[in-house]
C-alpha cells in the first residue's frame, strides 16, 4: 500500500480529502453484537447523519456485517442513501431495535424446540425495513452489501477427482444495492465474478436476474440466529463456480440449507469488504467511485482513497473485565477442554479480521475504530443484558452517538482544520434538530456529563430522565471499579480511567443519590451481570419490563431469574426425555449469573448407611426471594442392609423432621451446601414401633429398640441435581436397660428442585 493512500486512510472518520469534488468511497465493517446491536445503531445513526452533513465526509461504497452487524450494516446503506433524520428517535435503526426486549423475544405458550427466542420477534423491524425499501432509494444509491453465515451442516468441498474432501461451514453472500427513485423498490442482484474458479455463494435470481428480496431477508435472518437464542434459519441459494450457469442462481435451481450466526466464524468480515472493495469498486477522477459491472477477484489492489471503518463492540478506552485464565486452571483434563475451547471460538470468531493483520498490516493500522468511552449497559450476560429493559438499550443507542461524535471531533474536525476548510457540522447542531430537542435530551445530558459542562444538571433534569440517569451513573461506576484496581497508566489517556487510578472519589450523575461507602465495587465472585443488576438495584432504577415499581428495584435480580427459569422450563418442555434436564439445567446456570434463590421445594432419594427420602420446603419473602431457613423431613430405614441379604433383622424405619439452613448468599448454581437440625423416632418391629415391650434392651444393635433419635449434620448439592450429606447421629435411651447410641451416617443420592 502506498504512503498515501496510508496517509488518506488515517486521515478522519470516513473522510478523505477535502479537495476532491467527489466524495471519497468508505468501507464500513460491522461486527455482531446481540443485544449490543443498540450501541451499534447509535454509532451508524450518528456516523451516517455527520457524512451527510460535511460535504469532504466519505460516503458508504461497501458495508459488511455479521450477526446483528448484518442488519445495522444493511439498515445503514438504507439511511445514508434516504434522506436526513434529524430526529434519532424516527430513525430506521432506533424503531429497529429500541422496541426489541424479551417480552417480544419469547412468548410463553410459544416455545420452540431448537431456540429459547422467536423470529416473530423481528416482525415489526422487519416491516420498518421493507416498507424502506419499498419506497426506494434516489438513482444515485449504488452500494455494495456483504454479510457472513455459518451452515448448520457442512457442506464438502472438493479438489478435482474428488481427491480431498473438506468440510466448509462459513458462507458469504454478496449483493448490489442500486436506487430506482421514489416508488420504486431498488435493484437488486447478486454481485459475483463470473470468470472466478473459485465458489461463490449466490441468492436466488428471478429472470430478469433480480435477486429476491425476501431471499436476503431469509439470510439478514440466519445472520442473526444465535444458536439456542433463535432457531437456524432456512436460506435458498447456489454455491457456483465459473462456467456453471453462467455464475447465475435462478429460483429454479436454488436448494434450502439452514444456516446460523454468521458471528460463530466470521464476527469481523474486514477481509469481505476489502476483497469486494479491490475487486469491483473504481474510481474516474472527478467523477467519483463507481462499482463495476462484474468484480473481478482477481485484483488485489485497494482503491486509493477508500477509507475503511470497522465499527466494533470491543474496542474501549478503559479495561474490561475478562476472565483470564489461571494456571491451575490446566492442571485437569476438564480446564484444558475448556481453555481450548474457548481459545478455538474466540479466535474463530477474529480469524478473519486476523488474515487482514498477516496478510494487509497496513490496512489493519489504519482501521478507523470507534471507541467506546463508557462500559456498555447491554454487555452483560454474553450481551444479553440489553433485552432485560428498554431503558438499557435506549443507553447503548445515546452511548453510541457519544462515541461517534468523539471520534468525528479527534478525525474530522482535526483533517478539515489542517485544509483550512469550515469546521464540521455536527448533527444535533442543525436547525431541525433543535425542533427535536426532545429526543436529543440522553444525548445532551451524557455528553454534559462526560465533557464536564457548566451546567450538567440543568442537562439532565426531568423525571423523564431518571431512570437514564441512573444507568449512565451505573456505567460510570463499572468504568471506576474497572480502572480503580490498575497498577500502571496504561489506561490513562481516558480521563475518567485515571481518575479512577489516581484513587478519586466516583463522578457523579446530576440527580442521583451516591451509594455508600464503596457500595460501587465488584464484590468479589460477584459476575457482571449480578455486579449491574445490584447497582441498578441500589439506585432504585425502576424495572418497568419486569413489572416492578421503583420502590420494588431489589427485587429486580431474582425477578429476572425467575424470568430466565420461566423460559427455560419452557423451551425444556418441547424437548425429548433426557434432554429437557440438560436443557434445563444449563439455563439455570445462566439465571443464576443474575441472582442465586435457592428452590422453593426440594425432594431426594439417597443412598448411605441410612438411606432416606426425603423433603425440604422454603417460604417465599418479598414474592420471589426464598427465607434461608427451611423446613426440613425424611424418611430413613435403617440396618436396609438386611433387606438385601439373608441375614436375620428386623425392620427399622425412622421419622425425622427439622430445620435446615440454606442462605443463598454462600450459595450458587454449581453448589448449595446447608446446615441441618432434625429430631424424630425410630420404629422398630422388634418392639412394634414403640408400642411393645422391646426383647433386649441392652443390645448394642441401633434399631433392636425403637428410640428417639436428634441428628445435626451439613448438605451439599451440586447443580442442585447430586446430594451429599453427612449427619451425627445421636440415639439416646428412651426405656429402662437401654444405652446411648451414636453413628455417622454418610450419603449419596439425586435431588430434585421445584
Amino acid at each position: 500500500m502506498t504512503g498515501r493512500r496510508i496517509a488518506l486512510a488515517a486521515a478522519v472518520l470516513l473522510v478523505s480529502g477535502v479537495a476532491r469534488s467527489a466524495q471519497p468511497p468508505a468501507s464500513i465493517t460491522i461486527s455482531g453484537g446481540v443485544s449490543l446491536g443498540s450501541y451499534e445503531a447509535g454509532l451508524i445513526y450518528y456516523v451516517v447523519e455527520a457524512m451527510r452533513l460535511n460535504p469532504a465526509a466519505a460516503r458508504p461504497k461497501i458495508v459488511t456485517g455479521a450477526s446483528a452487524g448484518s442488519v445495522n450494516g444493511f439498515m445503514a446503506i438504507l439511511q445514508s442513501c434516504g434522506g436526513a433524520v434529524p430526529d434519532p428517535t424516527a430513525s430506521l435503526v432506533w424503531n429497529a431495535w429500541i422496541p426489541l426486549g424479551l417480552g417480544k423475544l419469547h412468548v410463553p405458550g410459544q416455545a420452540q424446540k431448537t431456540s429459547a427466542f422467536s423470529r416473530a420477534a423481528f416482525d415489526a423491524p422487519l416491516e420498518l425495513i421493507v416498507r424502506t425499501w419499498n419506497a426506494g432509494l434516489p438513482e444515485s444509491c449504488d452500494a455494495v452489501f456483504g454479510l457472513s453465515v455459518t451452515r448448520l451442516v457442512p457442506r464438502v468441498v472438493t479438489t478435482e477427482g474428488e481427491r480431498l474432501r473438506l468440510p466448509r461451514v462459513e458462507e458469504h453472500f454478496v449483493v448490489r444495492v442500486q436506487g430506482r427513485g421514489p416508488g420504486k423498490a431498488p435493484r437488486l442482484t447478486n454481485y459475483v465474478d463470473p470468470r472466478w474458479k473459485g465458489e461463490q455463494a449466490l441468492l436466488p435470481e428471478q429472470q430478469d436476474g433480480e435477486v429476491v428480496f425476501s431471499a436476503l431477508v431469509d439470510a439478514l435472518f440466519a445472520s442473526t440466529a444465535f444458536p439456542g437464542a433463535f432457531p437456524p434459519q432456512a436460506v435458498r441459494h447456489c454455491v457456483v463456480r465459473a462456467g456453471s450457469s453462467g455464475a447465475r442462481c435462478p429460483v429454479a435451481d436454488a436448494r434450502e440449507d439452514l444456516f446460523v450466526d454468521g458471528g460463530v466464524f466470521d464476527n469481523t468480515p474486514v477481509r469481505l469488504a476489502t476483497r469486494i472493495a479491490a475487486a469491483g469498486l473504481r474510481e474516474d477522477r472527478g467523477a467519483g467511485p463507481r462499482w463495476m459491472d462484474a468484480p473481478d477477484l482477481t485484483v488485489r489492489d485497494l482503491p486509493p482513497s477508500l477509507v475503511l471503518a470497522y465499527l466494533s463492540t470491543e474496542a474501549s478506552t478503559f479495561p474490561e473485565p475478562t476472565n483470564e485464565p489461571r494456571a491451575k486452571k490446566f492442571e485437569t483434563l476438564l480446564g484444558v477442554t475448556t481453555q481450548v475451547g474457548g481459545a478455538f471460538l474466540a479466535t474463530a470468531r477474529a480469524k478473519n479480521l486476523l488474515y487482514v493483520h498477516d496478510d494487509s498490516p497496513d490496512v489493519f493500522e489504519h482501521l478507523i475504530i470507534p471507541e467506546r468511552h463508557l462500559p456498555a449497559a447491554s454487555s452483560p450476560l454474553g450481551a444479553f443484558f440489553g433485552f432485560v429493559e428498554g431503558e438499557l438499550r435506549r443507553f447503548d443507542f445515546t452511548l453510541g452517538m457519544y462515541d461517534a461524535r468523539r471520534l468525528a471531533e479527534a478525525r474530522l474536525g482535526a483533517r478539515l482544520a489542517r485544509a483550512g476548510a469550515p469546521p464540521p457540522r455536527f448533527p444535533e447542531d442543525t436547525p431541525a434538530a433543535r425542533e427535536a430537542a426532545a429526543a436529543w435530551r440522553r444525548y445532551v445530558c451524557l455528553r454534559a456529563v462526560m465533557d464536564g459542562a457548566p451546567e450538567p444538571k440543568e442537562a439532565c433534569a426531568g423525571e423523564e430522565l431518571r431512570d437514564f440517569r441512573i444507568v449512565l451513573q451505573t456505567s460510570i461506576e463499572r468504568l471506576w471499579n474497572a480502572c480503580a484496581v490498575l497498577k500502571d497508566d496504561t489506561y490513562d489517556g481516558d480521563a475518567l480511567c485515571r481518575r479512577a487510578r489516581r484513587g478519586e472519589p466516583v463522578m457523579q450523575v446530576p440527580l442521583v443519590e451516591p451509594l455508600a461507602g464503596d457500595a460501587w465495587r465488584r464484590r468479589g465472585e460477584e459476575n457482571d451481570a449480578a455486579y449491574s443488576m445490584r447497582l441498578l438495584a441500589a439506585h432504585q432504577f425502576e424495572f418497568k419490563d419486569l413489572g416492578l415499581r421503583r420502590d420494588e428495584a431489589s427485587k429486580a435480580p431474582a425477578t429476572l431469574r425467575a424470568r430466565f427459569l420461566s423460559i427455560g422450563d419452557s423451551v425444556a418442555a418441547t424437548q425429548p426425555t433426557g434432554q429437557d434436564l440438560v436443557v434445563s439445567t444449563l439455563v439455570k446456570m445462566a439465571a443464576d449469573q443474575v441472582a442465586y434463590v435457592p428452590p422453593r421445594f426440594t425432594i431426594w432419594a439417597m443412598y448411605g448407611r441410612d438411606p432416606e427420602i426425603g423433603i425440604s420446603k422454603g417460604f417465599a419473602t418479598r414474592g420471589v426471594y426464598v427465607a434461608p431457613l427451611r423446613f426440613h423431613a425424611a424418611l430413613q430405614l435403617v440396618g436396609s442392609e438386611q433387606l438385601l441379604s439373608s441375614e436375620h433383622g428386623n425392620f427399622i424405619m425412622g421419622v425425622v423432621a427439622g430445620a435446615e439452613y440454606l442462605p443463598s448468599w454462600w450459595s450458587s448454581t454449581r453448589l448449595q451446601p446447608s446446615l441441618l437440625l432434625r429430631g424424630g423416632w425410630l420404629f422398630s418391629s422388634n418392639d412394634g414401633g414403640g408400642f411393645g415391650k422391646c426383647p433386649d434392651p441392652g443390645s448394642d444393635v441401633i434399631g433392636d429398640c425403637s428410640r428417639p433419635t436428634i441428628q445435626g449434620g451439613v448438605a451439599a448439592a451440586v447443580l442442585e441435581r447430586v446430594r451429599l450429606q453427612l449427619t451425627a447421629n445421636w440415639y439416646p435411651p428412651a426405656g429402662s436397660g437401654q444405652k446411648n447410641q451414636w453413628a455417622l451416617g454418610p450419603g449419596i443420592g439425586v435431588q430434585w428442585g421445584f
